[in-house]
């Protein structure tokens, strides 16, 4: 190969991809300092990336990551982060829909983790919050949907460990018979709602406080396991709860179909 020289522009771009490895998450800035490259030239090789499937820009945080498609490659990327990339753009559109936020939320372990959202998108006012935020299991719309459709051999191993932390949001764990009636409930009319007792906060740090909001939910079922589970936020002085569910939530569940279809097919 005397003579020939490497392609200048496949040497930046995967610089990039590189950084985007290393940082896992990165703003324009931060890959940037981290490849020295211009701005208007890591714009370019962005805007390229994402075009061909390699890079993605998340909904929820506005960084850049790589995509599922390179990191199977290398095998460094978990199955949630594949259901995130799936879920993101079913999350737009449904959004662009009905106008109010909706996030996707995967267990993991004690709680509920968010993977995406789309309240950046939506034009109506709620709390930011991130990927990687926390909340409840047996107190949230996203938590009970999961409990509700989950394998009953998972739901009792949850249920023993819920009952085992001394978390203030694990409370209803104790109460089986309770949680179950409930639970049953949320399997006969298809989606779970916020237990009265919880009005908003992180369940990393216990941080409770009324957000304003309330929130239906539905799970991503596959064949033998819940994937995770999707909402749909509204303030809930605006909509009456009754009003908000008969309006939007048939549109909640084909999202979640799409997502699940989506998932399978990969």
């Amino acid at each position: 190969m005397s003579g020939l020289q490497p392609i200048r522009a496949i040497e930046r771009g995967v610089s990039v991809m590189r950084a985007l490895e290393t940082l896992g998450a990165a703003t324009l800035h931060d890959l940037h300092n981290a490849t020295e490259l211009h701005r208007t030239t890591l714009l370019r090789i962005l805007l390229t990336l994402e075009q061909q499937g390699l890079v993605r820009r998340g909904m929820a945080d506005g960084l850049y990551r790589n995509t599922f498609e390179l990191r199977r490659m290398t095998d460094t990327l978990d199955e949630f982060d594949r259901l995130a990339e799936i879920a993101g753009p079913a999350l737009g559109r449904l959004c662009a829909l009905v106008k109010w936020p909706t996030d996707l939320m995967v267990r993991s372990g004690n709680f509920m983790e968010m993977k995406e959202t789309s309240r950046l998108q939506s034009p109506f006012m709620v709390n930011c919050d991130e990927v990687g935020y926390q909340v409840g299991l047996p107190i949230t719309a996203v938590g009970r949907a999961y409990l509700a459709f989950c394998p009953d051999a998972e739901r009792t191993e949850i249920l023993a460990a819920l009952g085992k932390t001394g978390h203030p949001a694990d409370h209803l764990a104790k109460n089986s018979r309770k949680l179950g009636e409930t639970l049953k409930v949320i399997r006969t009319q298809g989606y779970a709602m916020r237990d009265n007792s919880y009005l908003g906060g992180n369940y990393a740090d216990s941080s409770f406080f009324d957000d304003g909001l309330n929130a239906i939910a539905v799970p991503l079922k596959a064949p033998d396991k819940v994937l995770g589970c999707i909402n749909l936020l509204w303030v809930r002085q605006a909509v009456p709860a009754e009003q908000f569910i008969a309006e939007n939530f048939e549109d909640l569940k084909s999202a979640a179909e799409e997502i699940v279809s989506s998932y399978l097919a990969g």
